[in-house]
């Protein structure tokens, strides 16, 4: 009888990872928003996938010499498309879309923070202009944590250990892109990509939030951009720890 629950279990479980699989979305390789998408590459100094920089040494300089940065707000289109061409009921599409706004909102929210903590040698303004660094943001993919297949696979796992799906199975993901861009003039000074899954943990309470693990994300990116945009190129930016033993 135990057993045979367990193997109940197991069946739900499954059944409920592969219409989650069906479901899940692929992140375009190349959505338009970046003009250098062939060029990124890794940087040491830069905790991101890849980065391409137009003049180094310009950059630099303009750091020096630049008061100002505007956050424009955040470019959603990349990921909302991918909803958009989706296997999604209509009342799913519409969730997906609502949860969308709601996260590109709090990217832009979080970066736009990370720059008026103090010790920024930089203050927001409210649009482009001389001396101003213009950021640009694009969420290119939004895919959430598998609740409901976590919430089993821990029910599972406590009546016969071993028994859930793997939790690496189970994780969402969050992608931005970006440019920085001269504002007065418009020129392109830098583009970055980065894309993050969810954290290996033993247990946290964000394996049970659709969106924990993107939000702790936001705010690993937007403290990151603040301090690369802070420090000259000498200075190494640490990049977050996969592996997280806090459940908060």
């Amino acid at each position: 009888m135990f057993h045979s629950r367990v193997m109940k279990l197991r069946v739900l479980m499954l059944a409920a990872f592969l219409a989650a699989c069906s479901a899940a979305s692929i992140p375009p390789a190349d959505s338009g928003f970046l003009t250098n998408p062939d060029q990124l590459a890794q940087d040491k100094r830069v905790p991101f996938e890849g980065v391409w920089v137009s003049d180094r040494g310009r950059l630099e300089m303009l750091k020096q010499r630049y008061k100002w940065v505007y956050v424009a707000p955040v470019d959603a289109s990349a990921a909302l498309r991918t909803i958009q061409n989706g296997n999604f009921s209509p009342g799913e599409a519409k969730r997906r879309v609502k949860n969308l706004a709601s996260i590109a909102s709090y990217l832009e929210t979080h970066v736009k923070e990370a720059f008026e903590k103090p010790g920024q040698p930089f203050s927001l303004a409210d649009r482009t202009g001389p001396f101003t660094f213009e950021l640009d943001l694009a969420l290119e993919e939004l895919t959430p944590t598998r609740v409901v297949l976590n919430l089993l696979g821990s029910v599972a796992d406590v009546i016969l250990p071993g028994s859930g799906v793997p939790r690496y199975l189970l994780r969402g993901a969050v992608a931005i892109q970006g440019k920085l861009r001269d504002g007065a003039s418009g020129e392109l000074l830098a583009e970055f990509r980065d894309r993050r899954v969810d954290k290996i943990t033993l247990v946290s309470v964000r394996d049970f939030q659709e969106f924990g693990y993107a939000k702790l994300a936001i705010k690993e990116w937007s403290n990151e951009l603040a301090e690369l945009l802070a420090t000259p190129y000498s200075h190494k930016v640490e990049g977050p720890w996969q592996a997280r033993l806090n459940p908060f």
